[in-house]
């Protein structure tokens, strides 16, 4: 709302009054970056939404270009430290050079990192109590991560590949089902260090704890089942071959000899 005449509007606080809560936002795609395979910090991931759902909420108030910069901010990490590999890959098969291969790097980070700015500018504008407080966050999510044109597929769950037991609720919805879960427990670890009654606090910091237990508990006793029916079934042994060949190579036969060759390793 506008004061007197001459007085700043609560939307119009300088950028550097906010500076602590984009540098918290920040934190949230490292913590998702952290936890990427291979040998990722899996744990790190049930806590990649909580620096964005926190953030979103502080800065409510503020315009939608601070909100956005603020969740753009916050998902920079998942380029940029969560697959360091890309600007390696535009060197070494596109034959790039070195510093228009990491300016690709910063251009794909800045690009995955847009849903994020998205969720939080669309997050400050939703409703703080009642069902849909805790719905739609959930369902944001999964339809900023469903429609927006990436450049590969991904999912910021993507360790989750290495404890298959917080994976296994994709069987019931898909990647949605493992994201859902994550987003869940971010925005109830957010709530739960904001100003408010105690005793609520208090729930939603349990319920954000026991989620990824639960979740790892559930997943094992599903892969305990699966493993008791697949005990006596047949077994076939698949191979993959990938030849890796240059981006720009165009010589088929080249190609094929690769993938003879190693076929038949």
């Amino acid at each position: 709302m506008a004061s007197d005449a001459g007085h700043a509007t609560v939307r119009d606080v300088p950028l550097a009054r906010d500076a602590w809560v984009l540098a918290i936002a920040s934190t949230g795609s490292l913590a998702l970056a952290l936890g990427a395979p291979p040998g990722g910090s899996v744990w790190s991931i049930w806590l990649g939404f909580a620096p964005l759902a926190w953030a979103a909420m502080r800065l409510r108030t503020r315009g939608v270009g601070r909100r956005f910069f603020a969740g753009w901010l916050g998902g920079l990490c998942v380029g940029l430290v969560g697959f360091p590999w890309f600007g390696e890959m535009l060197e070494r098969f596109a034959g790039l050079p070195s510093a228009v291969a990491w300016c690709g790097q910063l251009a794909f980070s800045a690009w995955t990192a847009v849903p994020f700015g998205l969720w939080v500018v669309a997050f400050g504008d939703a409703p703080v109590r009642g069902r849909w407080a805790w719905v739609w966050p959930c369902v944001l999510w999964v339809a900023l991560a469903t429609v927006w044109p990436a450049v590969f597929p991904y999912t910021p769950v993507i360790g989750f590949a290495e404890v298959p037991q917080w994976m296994q609720a994709a069987e019931l919805f898909g990647v949605a089902a493992c994201e859902t879960q994550v987003v869940a427990c971010g925005v109830l670890l957010a709530r739960a260090v904001m100003p408010g009654d105690r005793r609520a606090r208090a729930q939603q910091a349990i319920v954000a704890l026991a989620l990824p237990l639960a979740s790892f508990g559930l997943g094992q006793l599903r892969m305990d089942a699966v493993d008791r029916e697949l005990a006596g079934a047949p077994k076939l042994a698949v191979g993959i071959v990938q030849p890796n060949a240059p981006l720009l190579a165009h010589d088929p036969f080249d190609k094929m000899a690769r993938l003879w060759s190693m076929s038949l390793e």
